[in-house]
């Protein structure tokens, strides 16, 4: 699967135009997502795509932006099962049942926001309170590079920020007294600031949900 985001003009049939472009190149879309719009009038706009077999992401970028004239903005390959649940079917669980938010969380959050890792930390201390597989080995140094862990922001690291990584965005998430989420994406797309607010908004329902392998929550 691939991930084609793209920036399009916030008029009427720009999404459809897009659409056809992507798939007259034989390529199928799987889903389509509104990321959000900028101050010039514009709209980014995510689709998880299937390649067609004789088709390659170069010429899928070419075509589309021959096609419409719009910015591709990045292209890159994901996991099939990204997007298989929507935000408010996640939001809705989560706040449903506290008990299972911290799953939750880490089996649909990150596919959800297209990152390949997650994690949940001290912010006091830097103690690593959950991961999922693909998070790296949180170090001081590596926490520092993500600072101030109190504000809601994302920050772009360079190539080696940790071993075996190339470059990363990572979004900073405080979700309650001295806890924060962090995202990270292998390279990018950059977060826009729709989508570190709706990570905000999940993160938010982690506040009081168990994270430690126990019964206790965090006060907040």
């Amino acid at each position: 699967m691939i991930l084609l985001r793209v920036e399009l003009l916030d008029i009427p049939g720009a999404l459809a135009n897009a659409a056809a472009a992507i798939a007259s190149t034989g390529t199928d879309i799987a889903s389509i997502r509104i990321v959000g719009r900028t101050d010039d009038d514009t709209v980014v706009d995510d689709f998880i795509c299937e390649l067609a077999p004789d088709v390659l992401p170069d010429g899928l970028v070419s075509a589309f932006a021959e096609s419409t004239g719009a910015n591709v903005l990045w292209i890159s390959r994901c996991p099939d099962q990204w997007d298989l649940l929507t935000e408010s079917d996640l939001v809705g669980e989560m706040a449903s049942d506290s008990t299972r938010a911290r799953e939750l969380f880490f089996s649909h959050a990150p596919g959800l926001f297209h990152c390949q890792w997650a994690a949940v930390v001290r912010q006091d201390d830097g103690t690593v309170l959950a991961a999922n597989e693909n998070a790296p080995e949180l170090t001081a140094g590596q926490l520092g590079e993500l600072e101030p862990l109190d504000e809601l922001h994302s920050t772009e690291l360079g190539p080696d920020w940790a071993p075996g990584w190339s470059d990363a965005t990572v979004a900073v998430v405080p979700a309650g007294r001295d806890r924060v989420v962090l995202m990270g994406r292998a390279g990018g797309p950059t977060f826009l600031d729709t989508e570190l607010r709706r990570l905000a908004r999940v993160a938010a329902l982690l506040s009081r949900a168990p994270i430690l392998p126990t019964t206790d929550t965090l006060d907040v």
